[in-house]
């Protein structure tokens, strides 16, 4: 073989070595040159075959890129024009620029070379509804409807949620056995990429637990250790005054510490979304007199944005009032629609 004969080979080792590269969820890997990544689409040249082409993947099954060619790279935390690398550890740095060495997760970049003008302040909003409806009629007589909602409105450095919960329940005879209802409010407030501060206000009435009205007002920190569009995770603590009116009895109040978690996350290439929110609030007079609150939800799509899932709340209150038990829950089928 000759030297006219080995240069195509020459020019494509050389080729492939400089092209980028995208590593999916399974293990696949594009070689080519990275156009764009806009509205969570990345959009590739491939570098195979005679006619190259361009073909889209959605960035949510991306695991990894190598960006060799300079880029305009726009980040939660900023922006950027240079190239991103591997770090050798199934990660992401950025490789030039000021910030040379930064370690970046995919959920970290909003968008490369994008053709409208993106910024990461911008707000954006998210939500869901879901809903759950139940009856039994012959030997037992029972019926059930279930409410939940959720409105999420956020940009780099700032984040309010909504959550609001209604569950009621009647037994034989038109007795009623459940009847909860909690509305919640959290504001966070962005120091830096991870670290935040909190204020949060709850109020909740529970009919069988003799709890006309508890109202819960609080503040302070959080971690936010993974923040991106398939995961998830935020722990928090600080300190939260709790009110509680019980039916018939004195009002109760008692300043608490407050530990929370806030967790969701995709499986199975978004086939399955797992959600957590537990929060323990531990009376400062006695640790022992914890409130716990946990709703876990299991939700499978069915649609573009219709949902149907499993929703399973616990609440733990060790001084209930008198004549209730400390340990209520419940398990709930709902259908959801989010947006």
């Amino acid at each position: 073989m000759n030297i006219r004969q080995m240069l195509p080979i020459f020019c494509f080792f050389i080729s492939s070595a400089q092209a980028d590269q995208v590593v999916l969820n399974n293990g696949d890997r594009i070689t080519g040159k990275i156009v764009r990544m806009e509205a969570s689409k990345l959009t590739i040249k491939t570098s195979w075959g005679v006619a190259k082409k361009e073909i889209t993947v959605s960035w949510p099954a991306v695991t990894q890129i190598e960006l060799t060619t300079p880029a305009h790279v726009v980040l939660q935390s900023g922006e950027f024009d240079g190239t991103v690398e591997s770090d050798g550890k199934n990660g992401m740095q950025i490789a030039t620029g000021p910030s040379k060495g930064e370690k970046l997760r995919r959920d970290d970049i909003l968008a490369i070379n994008p053709t409208k003008i993106i910024d990461p302040d911008a707000f954006k909003y998210s939500g869901r509804l879901d809903a759950g409806l139940g009856f039994a009629r012959g030997n037992t007589d029972t019926s059930n409807y279930y409410f939940s909602g959720q409105l999420t409105y956020e940009n780099r450095l700032n984040r309010t949620i909504l959550k609001g919960d209604l569950h009621h329940e009647t037994g034989a005879n038109s007795i009623v056995t459940t009847e909860r209802r909690r509305l919640s409010g959290k504001y966070d407030r962005f120091r830096s990429k991870r670290m935040y501060l909190y204020a949060q206000g709850i109020l909740e009435q529970d009919r069988l637990a003799n709890i006309d009205l508890r109202t819960t007002l609080g503040a302070g920190s959080g971690y936010q250790v993974y923040r991106g569009e398939n995961l998830n995770l935020g722990l928090e603590s600080g300190l939260s005054f709790i009110r509680t009116h019980f039916k018939n009895a004195s009002v109760v109040n008692e300043p608490a510490l407050r530990l929370g978690v806030d967790y969701d996350q995709y499986f199975w290439n978004r086939g399955l979304k797992v959600e957590n929110s537990s929060e323990v609030f531990l009376p400062l007079s006695s640790y022992a007199d914890m409130l716990l609150r946990s709703k876990t939800t299991l939700l499978v799509p069915v649609g573009k944005s219709i949902t149907t899932g499993l929703a399973f709340t616990v609440n733990w209150d060790h001084q209930p009032a008198a004549g209730k038990k400390s340990l209520d829950s419940s398990l709930q089928a709902t259908l959801g629609y989010g947006f």
